[in-house]
C-alpha cells in the first residue's frame, strides 16, 4: 500500500516527532487521567514514564491509536477495540462508569495495577470497577511486552504485521 493520496498528521511527545496516518480509524484508546497527573505531586506516581512506556510499546507493534481524556470516555470511537490505562490511579466515577460502558460493548481494558482505585480526592472509590480488567505493574519495563501479548489475544486491530519466511515457507 502506497502513501499517495494519505493525509498525515504530525503528533509531538516526549520531543520526538512521530506521524500518524490521518484517516486510519484508532483501534487503541490510552487513557490520559488528570487526576492521577494532577495527584501525582503528592503520590510522587510517574505518570509521565507509565504513559511513554506503554504509548511507545502499542505504537511501535502498529496499532492505531489516540490520547483519550475522561470527557472523551463515553465518545469512544466503534472502532477502539481497546482501551489502555498506564497511569489513572485516581479517577473521577464518571470515568469508572464510562470505562464499565466501554467493558460491556465488548472492548478490552488494560490498567495498571492501581489503575482506577481511589477517587479525585484520593479516597477509596465506593463503587469499584465492575467487568473483566487486564492487570499489569505499569512501572515495570516488562509491561509493555505483556501489554502486547494481551492486545494480540483479544485480537485487536494493527495497520499491518510482516512476518519473516523461514523453513519451508522459504521453498
Amino acid at each position: 500500500m502506497g502513501m499517495k493520496g494519505k493525509r498525515l498528521k504530525s503528533v509531538r511527545l516526549d520531543g520526538k516527532k512521530e506521524i500518524h496516518l490521518r484517516n486510519c480509524a484508532p483501534s487503541v484508546a490510552v487513557f490520559f487521567s488528570y487526576p492521577t497527573l494532577i495527584m501525582s505531586h503528592f503520590s510522587k506516581e510517574k505518570v509521565r514514564e507509565k504513559m511513554l512506556e506503554w504509548y511507545n510499546a502499542v505504537l511501535f507493534r502498529q496499532y492505531p491509536l489516540q490520547i483519550v481524556f475522561e470527557e472523551e470516555l463515553d465518545n469512544l470511537a466503534p472502532s477502539v477495540q481497546a482501551l489502555i490505562a498506564p497511569s489513572a490511579t485516581y479517577a473521577k466515577p464518571e470515568t469508572l462508569r464510562s470505562v464499565e460502558k466501554f467493558l460491556r460493548r465488548g472492548g478490552t481494558v488494560v490498567a495498571d495495577q492501581r489503575a482506577f482505585t481511589l477517587d479525585e480526592y484520593g479516597d477509596p472509590q465506593k463503587h469499584p470497577l465492575k467487568g473483566r480488567i487486564h492487570r499489569l505493574n505499569a512501572s515495570e519495563e516488562t509491561s509493555g511486552e505483556a501489554l502486547r501479548g494481551i492486545l494480540e489475544k483479544n485480537k485487536v486491530r494493527r495497520y499491518g504485521t510482516v512476518t519473516a519466511l523461514s523453513g519451508p515457507s522459504l521453498q
